[in-house]
């Protein structure tokens, strides 16, 4: 019952980046905020965002506003920046949304949701609840979301323990969601949103005690998550991995990690990958290089996700009939119809030359190729989306805030 349309999402929580130009380690700032949603925009495999960096430069008590502003400002794709954490700050961020709406003829607080986290995977705290309850004071909507179950941290060490516990925190919050749906009359009780569920365990690194998502182990437990997403007839599955150990781009190690949990996502039944664009877990930076990488990687995967017609044509009997015995079908009819919408182009991934003549070009590999289109966007001069006056609007509601909160 899965859908076969894939999504891939940009994912940067991190305080630092890799500048593209030379992979210096930089802090973010928000110009690099800009040059990475630029990035983003201007790869097609890249469906969502995920906050592409915490500025260093904005105030922290206005900094979830202010990342708001940057979501809805600055590009059409569809963008998450974590939202708030404060009542204090519901009214603020109630009219950015609504400037937002107004400017694009939505309704009036269809935008102004927040999703609040679990701070365990079967425990919702009083803070988180107050918050919940003051964002309904406002009129505004808020869900709850699950953190990811960890193998011997907050699940248990096992794979099989650790899918119980992510099925059981995925089940409440569902079913908590649904209820709050019924009472505010949003939705009838027998009446449920077609099933998501996530597979993003993590497992803790014996030796050290950090929590990793791209590894052997977790791969493991998410395979069965799969399995049970397939038991209980879920629509979506939201694969959370996609990330690696690795320290640098020029790494065999971030390579071989990431697609081989985009992989085992992708095999298992998976529709949405996170965390695109991310490297050297359990920290975190993020890199405009690796992005344009992970985005050839996902180009992989929607090929990969193409039917494969098997009809007469697409057999080619006749063809084979037709070359015999001895056969070169690259000079043939049915090659020529066919080979565009059979073959994979590569984009920044090197193609089948010969080494010498590789190089005699100049033994540029995929990286630099990488490197070249990631700079290409990051030089873009950034555009706004919304209006000057309405961004106008929006940065003095922050600066109203900057002077209350």
């Amino acid at each position: 019952t899965l859908t076969p349309e894939l999504c891939f999402n940009a994912s940067g929580f991190v305080s630092h980046y890799l500048e593209p130009e030379r992979d210096r380690l930089c802090p973010h700032t928000v110009d690099s905020h800009h040059r990475f949603m630029n990035v983003c925009d201007g790869l097609d495999h890249i469906t969502t965002m995920t906050m592409q960096g915490i500025p260093s430069d904005i105030p922290r008590q206005v900094l979830n506003l202010r990342l708001k502003v940057l979501s809805v400002c600055w590009t059409e794709k569809p963008y998450h920046s974590g939202e708030i954490e404060f009542p204090s700050e519901i009214p603020f961020f109630q009219e950015i949304c609504n400037l937002y709406e107004a400017e694009r003829g939505l309704p009036p607080n269809s935008t102004a949701a927040v999703n609040l986290w679990k701070v365990q995977p079967l425990r919702f705290d009083r803070a988180r609840a107050e918050m919940m309850l003051a964002m309904r004071a406002h009129g505004l909507s808020s869900s709850m979301g699950g953190i990811a179950a960890t193998m011997g941290v907050n699940a248990p060490v096992t794979p099989a323990g650790a899918a119980v516990v992510a099925l059981a925190s995925q089940f409440s919050s569902l079913l908590f969601n649904h209820a709050s749906e019924v009472v505010r009359g949003l939705r009838n009780p027998d009446e449920f949103a077609p099933l998501s569920l996530t597979a993003n365990v993590c497992c803790a690194d014996m030796r050290t005690g950090h929590v990793l998502i791209s590894r052997p182990e977790a791969w493991r437990a998410n395979l069965m998550l799969a399995d049970m997403a397939r038991f209980y007839g879920a629509s979506r599955l939201v694969y959370g991995g996609c990330k690696t150990q690795a320290k640098t781009i020029a790494s065999v190690q971030s390579a071989s990690e990431r697609f081989a949990d985009m992989l085992t996502g992708f095999y298992a039944g998976a529709t949405t990958f996170y965390s695109l664009g991310s490297i050297s877990e359990p920290q975190g930076i993020n890199s405009a290089v690796q992005l344009v990488i992970d985005n050839e990687l996902a180009g992989i995967l929607k090929f990969l996700a193409r039917p494969v017609p098997l009809d007469e044509e697409a057999m080619g009997v006749e063809a084979v009939l037709e070359q015999g015995h001895d056969p070169l079908f690259l000079n043939s009819d049915h090659t020529a119809a066919h080979f565009r919408d059979t073959t994979w182009c590569p984009s920044v991934f090197l193609g089948g030359e010969m080494v010498d003549h590789w190089l005699t070009h100049g033994g540029r590999t995929e990286i630099d190729a990488a490197r070249d289109r990631a700079l290409e966007l990051w030089r873009r001069e950034p555009r706004l989306v919304v209006s000057e006056a309405c961004h106008a609007a929006m940065l003095k509601v922050v600066e109203k805030a900057g002077r209350t909160l």
